[in-house]
């Protein structure tokens, strides 16, 4: 599930309803615990991997001091592991039981946060009492760094360069987990968007399918063709968001959002180039109606929409995690295009990626950093993909060389003929990591006239203003919070 996080964007998904805004991070309604906190201890045992389903965030940290040397066997420790989201829990086990089975004397302790994640980091960081490793999304690192309690990870990464390959992740990852110049955190895997589309659907209509290097205009006549009114009623909408971002449309148009995804001074919005990026976007919706506004999701899950018969979004743009449960769902044949070419004539996708930090406090450092490059590291990601079609949990591969490796390429060529993924997959996600662009971070000084920001949109999208005189009437105000050029 992608959310608002203060990144700019004006609406993300949320469980069980087309679109709304949402917190910052899914919360566990799971009672009890220390500090509301779930505690649960895993014993060796299983050896297994779970299929891949839903989106999963990660991170990670070192020590600032000079990293000790690499060990073989480690030695017996406890590491506690801290995240939000329980959908992951089963997999996560899997994978530590094999590490235990290969480092008897560690044991890994499940800490599930409940109640509002980043405040109970942060007062668990300052009582000396958080765990070893923690999950941190890039737009909350700010105060965490402050604090003093994120471990450097540079010497660790420098020193076990041949098992970390930081040279050899996504150039995205790479500046999103550098903060300050140092190494914070270390990625779970990115994932991207692309448009899902109901093949039967648009054969029914006699509509051309979409395909590599379509366009902006291309989308617009299928989605109008797909949409279907019976009289005032709309009864079949030609394109759903589900993961409603606006950043590509912009970049599509040549424009930008900021003059850097992370640690920005500017925001680009109210350019010539970005607006009119905006503009076209809010078209579809207000112009042209061929997909609801934000306002008109409510009540209804586009994404079963889309799955469950009868059709009624034959055009979905959602993340590259929806292609797992969708094959099990869906009753009709179904695949996956890249997002449509723009004016500016580039295929431009969006990613982001979460990562996990180490506990500067740990006296478990060397088993914690182990246990994550052994879950998030080359040799299980290669091996993983190849096996299941995407990295621990659906995520994409953090690896350049995984996403440019023929034989992965074949694996997922025979996981697509045993309809474990779409035929377009591969491509349309793995391959657009090459030249997605990473989605912006505001700084955590501008998060107010940003919230005004993402206001602002949503008025340009429910077609109560145009962009230009939107983002006229906002822009310099973000600015003036993000503070001279440095």
């Amino acid at each position: 599930m992608t959310v608002e996080t203060g990144r700019g964007a004006p609406w993300r998904e949320a469980p069980g309803a087309g679109v709304e805004r949402v917190p910052a991070r899914p919360e566990s309604d799971d009672p009890g615990g220390e500090r509301g906190v779930r505690r649960r201890h895993l014993a060796r045992g299983a050896s297994w991997l779970a299929l891949p389903g839903v989106l999963a965030v990660a991170a990670c940290g070192a020590p600032a001091a000079e990293a000790p040397p690499a060990a073989g066997k480690l030695p017996p420790a406890k590491v506690r592991y801290l995240h939000w989201d329980r959908l992951r829990d089963e997999v996560y086990a899997g994978v530590w039981e094999q590490f235990s089975q290969q480092h008897p004397g560690v044991q890994v302790e499940l800490n599930t946060v409940t109640g509002v994640y980043t405040e109970k980091l942060l007062a668990m960081l300052v009582a000396g009492d958080a765990p070893d490793i923690f999950a941190l999304d890039r737009a909350q690192l700010d105060p965490f760094v402050r604090q003093g309690g994120i471990t450097e990870l540079s010497p660790l990464v420098k020193r076990d360069g041949a098992k970390a390959r930081w040279s050899d992740l996504l150039p995205t990852l790479q500046a999103e987990y550098t903060y300050q110049g140092k190494i914070m955190e270390f990625p779970s895997g990115p994932v991207d968007v692309g448009i899902y589309y109901n093949k039967d659907e648009l054969t029914k209509q006699g509509q051309p399918l979409p395909k590599e290097g379509w366009t902006w205009d291309d989308l617009l006549r299928t989605a109008q063709r797909l949409t279907q009114r019976d009289g005032a009623a709309t009864t079949q909408w030609g394109l759903g968001w589900v993961n409603s971002f606006y950043e590509p449309w912009v970049w599509g148009n040549g424009g930008e959002v900021f003059d850097k995804p992370f640690e920005a001074t500017r925001c680009l919005l109210e350019e010539a180039k970005a607006t009119a990026g905006l503009q076209w976007y809010a078209d579809l919706v207000n112009k042209h109606r061929v997909a609801p506004r934000p306002s008109e999701y409510q009540g209804f899950s586009v994404w079963e929409m889309f799955y469950k018969a009868p059709a009624r979004f034959p055009l979905v743009m959602s993340g590259s995690w929806r292609a797992f449960p969708s094959m099990k769902e869906a009753t009709f044949a179904w695949d996956v295009a890249p997002l449509p070419r723009g004016p500016a004539g580039k295929d431009v996708n969006i990613t982001w990626s979460g990562g996990f930090c180490i506990n500067k406090a740990s006296k478990a450092i060397e088993p914690a950093w182990a246990l994550l490059l052994y879950m998030w590291g080359p040799e299980r990601e290669r091996e993983t993909v190849m096996q299941t079609g995407a990295n621990l949990r659906a995520n994409l591969p953090n690896y350049t060389t995984t996403i440019k490796d023929a034989e992965v390429d074949k694996a997922l060529a025979k996981l697509a003929q045993a309809g474990i993924v779409p035929p377009g997959y591969g491509k349309v996600f793995f391959h657009a990591l090459q030249t997605s662009k990473q989605r912006p971070v505001v700084p955590a000084g501008a998060a107010e006239p940003n919230k005004v920001l993402n206001a602002a949109l949503t008025e340009v999208f429910e077609g109560q203003r145009n962009a230009a005189e939107a983002m006229r009437s906002v822009v310099p105000a973000l600015n003036a919070a993000l503070g001279p050029a440095k």
